[in-house]
């Protein structure tokens, strides 16, 4: 699937944050360090070794100076990590609907799954 999308020319790479988002309709980021570890205490080194790598791809008024894309997020948050507090509640966020949209799907699940 990658190989076919590369052969499209539409598909692109870049660790270049600001180049990633200046034409993006949609930002969608992910949390860096899973809720099971986020307090672990076994997983601190990790989780600072994440944080000083993904700081700099934080979805923040700053990265999203000048654009204006809508910005999605799978939750749960950590909130301040990934994304800032001022991004989330944006009236360009659609992290809420996207959260309810998946309720949905899982509840569709479930009743397919249930059934005799």
């Amino acid at each position: 699937m990658l190989s076919e999308a590369k052969k499209s020319g539409l598909w692109q790479s870049t660790l270049d944050v600001k180049k990633a988002v200046k034409d993006a309709d949609f930002v969608y980021t992910d949390t860096w360090i899973d809720m099971e570890f986020f307090t672990d205490a076994k997983f601190v080194s990790e989780k600072e070794k994440r944080i000083k790598l993904m700081t700099p791809y934080q979805i923040n008024s700053e990265l999203l100076k000048g654009i204006d894309p809508y910005v999605m997020h799978d939750m749960p948050i950590h909130r301040g990590y990934e994304i800032s507090a001022e991004a989330i509640t944006s009236p360009k966020s659609v992290i809420y609907e996207q959260a309810e949209n998946r309720l949905y799907s899982a509840k569709a699940i479930m009743l397919t799954l249930l059934k005799p």
